[in-house]
């Protein structure tokens, strides 16, 4: 798992990724709290929490069933694509985003909205 990214799947709470998600949440508080001081200097702390990325490694695990299923739970019918993930990296880092900092933007395609945790 790459550090510097906060996976989605670590928020479902199902009991098999309760580790994960306390791991979650303090990686969410680290990043609203490393936020704070360096703000005035301009440097803004900002996190992606991805849900599942279409990957070459992703796409060969949950067979066909598995990938409709996967397609079917987000809203917009497909997993995520690379690009879809860095699109919302990118506009986090660049001007485009001014005023934005110490938040954890999820991008799971609306699964979580469709299927809450809490």
């Amino acid at each position: 798992m790459d550090p510097d990214v906060l996976h989605e799947i670590d928020a479902r709470g199902t009991r098999r990724t309760e580790p994960r998600r306390s791991r979650r949440w303090q990686l969410t508080a680290l990043v609203r709290s490393a936020a704070v001081e360096p703000g005035p200097s301009g440097v803004r702390v900002n996190a992606v929490a991805p849900g599942v990325v279409r990957t070459p490694r992703v796409a060969a695990l949950p067979g066909t069933e598995g990938r409709r299923l996967t397609a079917e739970n987000a809203p917009p019918g497909r997993a995520a694509a690379t690009a879809d993930i860095a699109a919302d990296l990118y506009f986090l880092a660049s001007p485009l985003s001014p005023y934005v900092t110490g938040q954890t933007l999820v991008v799971d395609g609306g699964v979580g909205v469709k299927f809450p945790t809490g």
